[in-house]
């Protein structure tokens, strides 16, 4: 995935300074080097400014954080030139209000843009996002990849650590503010990462935990790592609520609904079970619209379930032992939660009046959608929740579980036979919700999904998609 080769100075004076030379590889392909394209070899440079990057910017390049905008966190996983959305969307707001949301998006990018450090190079940019275990990679120039996050961070420190050696004993003063920045690195780590993975500041933190310890509140070890925060649900779910803007009080309400979940480990090992059953598992740099549908196609395969046929999604999640939830969210925004890690899994619906949720097809869309998540994410690269109706589904981990629950519960070709068999796209349409139980909208996304629908029909489901409300 990511490989770094670096050599201080043998210059004694020259590598105090911070003077040494540095390769970069990804997917054994140059990335960072000197020379040329047909002849790289290793980049001499100084890299203080990047060892005091590296150590100012540590946790929020190792912890898992909300960002700012969702359809700009999406363009940059997609390899997108996640700026040019940035520069089109503040062309249409107010100049204060593009000010601070470009102000908030560079304070996000800047800490996890690798390149961003060395300023006197012409360097492509690296941005590294953390999503679960795994770290996000958008090497600039080169398509987006997934490297186990743990891996990532070996390979980060021992860089550090080198560029750290190479210094020694220096008296350079801005090559001393450097060491102290990276050895420095994970002062007050915990708490400084719960700020970062919830997205909010100590002001806020306080007011949500009235009183109680962040570990206490949290619901963290003694000894909290990496892997015990990234598998904390509680922490995922105050971070995906972030963009919602909550009051204290409103988040106060809807993680007490996931801290009454005991663990619930019966259910771990029938999910356990079931997905060594299906034993695949999706390239995990595959489109992920594709790797939901294939997903989807396992699952049904697995109960013997034909495509003709509605998918008994409730019995499925019943034998699972999963635990359904039906409890008011007092945040009609939301329609359901999930979670799983040290608590859980469990799926809770909204039972708002105005989250819409009490309808046969909703509900059967919002469990296939977090079923997704708890088979094949859960050990993998999603948060230890789910909050549907927090962040948009234009993330790799959402598409996929969108992709999967329309295709579980209304498979593509059975909804292209539909469609060739009745007289009109209506006809259709409402023939497919009754036999699938699934909403009008599900039908029209996988009629077009199918690849079969005329033209005509083509622009006429995507301009009623556009129009509809619900996600169910």
């Amino acid at each position: 995935m990511m490989h770094i080769t670096y050599h201080p100075d043998p210059d004694t004076l020259r590598a105090a300074q911070g003077w040494g030379r540095c390769i970069v590889e990804i997917n054994q392909q140059p990335f960072w080097y000197g020379g040329t394209a047909q002849e790289p070899e290793t980049l001499e440079w100084t890299w203080i400014d990047l060892l005091h990057h590296l150590g100012k910017n540590w946790l929020h390049i190792i912890t898992e954080a909300p960002w700012p905008n969702e359809r700009l966190a999406a363009a940059m996983q997609e390899g997108k030139d996640f700026w040019a959305l940035a520069e089109d969307d503040w062309s249409d707001m107010s100049p204060d209000a593009a000010d601070q949301e470009e102000a908030q998006m560079l304070a996000f990018v800047r800490p996890r843009n690798l390149a961003h450090a060395l300023q006197g190079l012409a360097l492509p940019a690296l941005y590294c996002y953390r999503q679960g275990k795994d770290m996000q990679l958008c090497p600039e120039g080169m398509a987006p990849l997934r490297m186990a996050g743990r891996q990532f961070m070996e390979t980060l420190e021992k860089f550090g650590e080198q560029i750290d050696l190479g210094l020694g004993h220096t008296t350079h003063a801005r090559a001393q503010q450097a060491q102290n920045a990276w050895r420095n690195r994970n002062h007050n780590k915990t708490q400084r990462q719960i700020s970062i993975s919830t997205g909010l500041n100590a002001t806020e933190l306080n007011q949500l935990q009235l009183g109680q310890s962040p570990d206490q509140y949290w619901e963290l070890p003694d000894s909290a790592n990496d892997e015990n925060l990234n598998a904390n649900g509680l922490l995922a779910a105050a971070r995906m609520l972030a963009p919602l803007r909550l009051g204290a009080e409103q988040k106060q309400q809807l993680l007490a609904e996931l801290r009454q979940q005991p663990a619930n480990p019966q259910a771990l090992q029938q999910l356990d079970a079931l997905a060594a059953a299906l034993s695949h598992t999706p390239a995990p740099n595959g489109k992920p619209h594709e790797q939901g549908y294939q997903l989807a196609q396992l699952l049904r395969q697995h109960y013997r379930v034909s495509d003709s046929a509605p998918f008994p999604i409730t019995q499925v999640i019943e034998q699972l032992k999963l635990p359904m939830c039906s409890t008011r969210f007092g945040c009609p925004q939301l329609q359901a939660m999930a979670i799983w890690g040290h608590r859980g899994p469990a799926i809770l619906l909204n039972a708002d009046k105005d989250a819409n949720t009490s309808a046969s097809h909703v509900r059967r869309i919002l469990l296939a959608h977090e079923l997704c998540h708890l088979l094949f994410d859960r050990q993998h690269a999603q948060p230890a929740a789910d909050v549907l109706g927090a962040t948009s589904t234009s993330t790799h981990t959402e598409q996929r579980a969108k992709a999967f629950a329309a295709e579980l519960l209304l498979p593509r070709d059975s909804a292209a036979q539909a469609y060739a068999q009745h007289p009109t796209l209506r006809n259709a349409i409402t023939s497919l919700s009754k036999t699938f139980d699934v909403s009008p909208k599900v039908a029209k996304t996988q009629i077009l999904n199918s690849g079969m629908v005329n033209t005509d029909d083509e622009d006429d489901i995507r301009a009623q998609l556009r129009q509809d409300r619900f996600p169910g």
